[in-house]
């Protein structure tokens, strides 16, 4: 019992006091008070009921304020194609020989996630499949194609390539015995999405 005085008096309640204070006053209700048992049933009701409510507050847990509140998020996403390097394209080719297919010319595209697009040649705005080119230094014709010219971005790197054919029967250009075009010539590759 004391432990718990000394608790309660630590909580600011000197529970010792208020004892001694209602034993005082039960004392002074039997002396006085006639009808004495049913003033000391209704006085111990109440006390109890005091008891517990002092306790209820000293024991009782304290709790924070708290609120909420909504946040509205807004996301704006551009999509993008980014090319990668193209390899370059090599032919090996004999005049007035077979039908030569070129080496080379492996790439990546990366697009974002589910974006249809279409890979050409020639201008960005209407991208063509094919393209036709003649080598100025050789004389030589030649076609460029793609493995694919139509996709759906996936978010990583997809593979393809740029392929090309030379007709058979050329005559080309040459002074020496042996020709190359070290310059080569440049074709643009566009996406577009």
């Amino acid at each position: 019992m004391r432990k718990y005085l000394r608790f309660y008096r630590l909580q600011g309640i000197d529970f010792l006091k208020l004892l001694v204070t209602l034993e005082a006053y039960f004392k002074f209700v039997l002396l006085i008070v006639p009808n004495r048992r049913k003033v000391v049933k209704k006085l111990i009701k109440l006390i109890l009921v005091a008891a517990f409510g002092i306790t209820s507050l000293v024991t009782a847990p304290v709790q924070a304020a708290n609120d909420s509140a909504t946040v509205n998020v807004t996301v704006a996403l551009t999509s993008k194609c980014v090319i990668g390097a193209v390899g370059a394209l090599a032919f090996t080719y004999t005049s007035f020989g077979a039908a030569a297919t070129a080496t080379g010319g492996a790439f990546n595209m990366k697009c974002t996630n589910t974006m249809p697009y279409k890979i050409g040649f020639d201008t960005a705005a209407t991208p063509v499949a094919t393209l036709a080119v003649t080598d100025t230094a050789t004389n030589l014709a030649y076609t460029l194609g793609l493995s694919a010219v139509t996709g759906t971005g996936s978010g990583i790197d997809q593979a393809y390539s740029v392929t090309g054919t030379m007709a058979s029967g050329q005559a080309g250009t040459c002074l020496t015995a042996s020709c190359t075009n070290g310059a080569g010539v440049a074709s643009t590759l566009y996406v577009v999405y």
